[in-house]
């Protein structure tokens, strides 16, 4: 696995998509500038816990150790990100209305948007791994803005967004515990689900 202040970038990376989904009043749009995030993930080559958990039972995969350590470094990265969103006075969007809806969901709807957003993530990771050319960013442009428009929770992206309503003067209370438990199970579960479920070349 990569160090972790490559984990780091890449948590950061997923953030600055964020920036551009809380820029612009449109969903639609914003989901489309979110693509930037995964973009520069997938072309600097850092690890994104939600890019690459997919392939955990493939030959020469990280330990659990090293997904955790992944997972941790993408957390934290996206969170820092988050945190200077207030003080930049940024977004077009509400970003603390945000959060606190997605508080309120109940634990099996946030597991299944997981579930959702983590098989879009394999698909993206997963043709930019097979295609060639231009035709390798298709995976990010189509399954990135299917998972924001349909509402599905990405996790990295999440720590970014409560990280940024925090930074606007929201109060997160301890329902973001088992959010962010929910959300990187249904992720990880999502991407699995893809992996075994299609036929591959090892």
């Amino acid at each position: 696995m990569k160090t972790f202040h490559h984990t780091l970038l890449a948590g950061m990376l997923i953030g600055m998509g964020g920036y551009g989904f809380l820029g612009v009043q449109s969903r639609e749009i914003g989901a489309l500038l979110f693509c930037v995030g995964l973009y520069g993930v997938l072309v600097l080559g850092v690890p994104l816990y939600t890019g690459r958990c997919g392939y955990a039972f493939q030959k020469g995969s990280p330990s659990i150790g090293g997904y955790a350590l992944m997972l941790l470094g993408n957390l934290a990265g996206a969170a820092l990100v988050g945190l200077a969103f207030g003080p930049m006075g940024a977004g077009a969007k509400d970003a603390a209305a945000m959060a606190l809806s997605k508080l309120s969901q109940p634990f099996l709807e946030t597991l299944l948007r997981g579930i959702g957003c983590g098989m879009m993530m394999f698909i993206a990771v997963d043709s930019w791994k097979r295609l060639a050319g231009a035709e390798r960013a298709l995976g990010v442009l189509l399954a990135v803005p299917v998972f924001i428009l349909a509402g599905f929770e990405h996790c990295i992206a999440d720590a970014f967004y409560f990280a940024a309503a925090f930074s606007k003067g929201a109060i997160l209370d301890a329902r973001l515990v088992p959010f962010m438990i929910s959300a990187i199970i249904g992720n990880t579960l999502g991407a699995l689900a893809v992996y075994f479920l299609s036929p591959r070349k090892e």
